[in-house]
């Protein structure tokens, strides 16, 4: 009898030891393969394994530091830059920006069609906010800055091919590289150029 009792406690140590030995739970292959356990809502964290899915496939717009700030490349058209330019233009590239000064920005820039020199470009960053002065200053390096009147909240020009601007939450930039060699004055064209993608923030 206390063998046979002995056998029947060692036969339930096996089978509770399976009941508790923390085998996966359905959400682990979930969790591995980027999909939601079932059961879990959607807010819960899941992180995804190494060398699995990126985060950023299903994750909100608002991780990605650059989605509050309207694209560049519809700040201006074609058209519009090939007069600031002087020259037919192509569509607009886009690509991702970053400078120690402003943090991750976006970029787009309209070069001439038929190749060569002449570009105009736009980039909207994060507005500075009480750093403007600061980086005002930093921009007079580059060229002699100018307050521009009547333009976004503030504004100012960098020697005759840049705008900066302020309006709202967003800082926008547009630069001006002249397919004519400068030959003419492109401040005025950079001032235009400046005003009509403001009116698109």
């Amino acid at each position: 009898m206390r063998i046979l009792g002995w056998l029947a406690v060692m036969v339930m140590i096996p089978a509770v030891a399976a009941c508790s030995s923390g085998a996966p739970a359905p959400s682990v292959p979930g969790a591995t393969s980027g999909g939601t356990p079932a059961g879990a809502s959607a807010s819960s964290p899941v992180s995804p394994s190494p060398g699995g899915p990126s985060a950023s496939s299903t994750a909100p717009a608002a991780s990605d530091p650059t989605s509050a700030l309207p694209d560049p490349c519809t700040l201006i058209t074609k058209a519009e830059g090939a007069v600031a330019v002087t020259a037919p233009v192509s569509d607009g590239v886009h690509e991702l920006v970053s400078t120690p000064e402003l943090g991750t920005g976006r970029n787009c820039s309209f070069k001439v069609a038929a190749g060569g020199d002449g570009e105009a470009t736009t980039m909207t960053f994060p507005s500075p906010g009480d750093l403007w002065d600061t980086y005002k200053l930093g921009q007079g390096l580059f060229g002699p800055v100018k307050n521009l009147a009547g333009v976004g909240d503030k504004a100012f020009t960098v020697g005759n091919g840049e705008c900066d601007v302020v309006k709202g939450a967003v800082l926008l930039i547009v630069k001006l590289f002249p397919a004519d060699k400068f030959k003419t004055d492109p401040e005025p064209r950079t001032i235009a150029l400046c005003k009509q993608a403001v009116a698109r923030l």
